[in-house]
């Protein structure tokens, strides 16, 4: 199936070149905040790193009362991820509130929980981006990571999504080994789905407060071969961007973290890394956010990055 490519009002800045790590900013204007509203998910990929905590979530009050503060830090752009962020009830509503502020808002969702009636509220709400999980061309490759039948209602979703082309859709695909011989046929699925962008990930979890290769990531040889074959579909794409993410192999920009992107957790934890290993930050239920961001901008100041993009 094909859908509409989006309005240009739909897009948010993007870049077209590879992108080896989340903090370099993509949007040189504004700070975006990557959201982990919920550690709720609904199913359990082979290479997921998410952990729970035994805090409460915050509430819907909670999290409307910090989303109110973001305008005046200059938050530009809200990325709401898990778990599966459809997992909260509350989500719709707070996506509303998110853009009654003027905030752009991206939504990263494996795609599976996406109804009739979500695709419409989500219509309702765009122009937005919608990031989903295409870890396979087919069924058996995709479900085998995350689950049966997961690649079915993933199809579902986008047909139920095509219908609003405000609405832009972007492909994420996490590499193994067995998936490397797909990218070629990922990347065209991609095309072929309407995507605006697909984006190819290494693999990493984490270990030990640090952030480590799983046992089916690929290792730093068969990475780099495949980034030269997704480098090589750049010159072949139609529509779709091309897009890769990956640990730095060269990390002499300053981290620009927490000046270009902030994580929170589902308990309220502010850090300056996407990828929650632990409660290392402060919590915006002790603390306002604004002296949060001042602390973590002073703690990344001149600091190489080695970390890993996630954008």
């Amino acid at each position: 199936m094909s859908r509409p490519r989006p309005h240009p009002e739909a897009s948010s800045v993007q870049c077209d070149e590879d992108v080896t790590c989340c903090y370099r900013r993509v949007n040189r204007s504004g700070l975006r905040v990557v959201w982990e509203i919920t550690s709720a998910c609904n199913l359990s990929c082979s290479h997921c790193f998410r952990t729970t905590g035994d805090e409460d979530e915050l509430t819907s009050r909670e999290a409307e009362r910090l989303i109110d503060t973001f305008p005046d830090l200059g938050v530009t752009k809200v990325a709401f991820t898990g778990g599966e962020p459809l997992m909260r009830s509350d989500l719709l509503d707070l996506i509303e509130h998110v853009r009654s502020h003027g905030m752009l808002v991206k939504l990263l969702t494996n795609g599976t929980l996406v109804t009739t009636e979500i695709a419409a509220a989500l219509g309702s709400l765009a122009p937005l981006e919608v990031n989903v999980s295409l870890d396979g061309a087919t069924a058996a490759t995709r479900d085998r990571r995350r689950g049966a039948g997961s690649f079915a209602k993933l199809m579902t979703a986008l047909k139920l999504l095509s219908a609003y082309p405000l609405i832009q859709v972007n492909g994420v695909a996490v590499l193994n080994r067995a998936s490397l011989v797909e990218i070629p046929s990922i990347a065209k699925l991609a095309d072929q789905l309407g995507f605006a962008s697909m984006t190819f990930s290494d693999m990493f979890a984490p270990r030990n407060g640090k952030l480590e290769r799983s046992c089916d990531a690929l290792s730093r040889e068969e990475w780099a071969a495949a980034l030269a074959e997704i480098r090589s579909l750049h010159g072949h794409r139609r529509s779709c961007r091309i897009r890769s993410v990956g640990l730095a192999s060269d990390p002499t920009d300053p981290c620009e973290a927490a000046a270009s992107i902030v994580q929170l957790d589902p308990f309220g934890y502010a850090n300056a890394r996407t990828m929650r290993l632990s409660h290392l930050g402060r919590n915006v239920r002790e603390a306002e956010l604004s002296e949060i961001l001042l602390a973590l901008r002073e703690e990344s100041s001149g600091v190489s990055c080695e970390c890993v993009s996630q954008a």
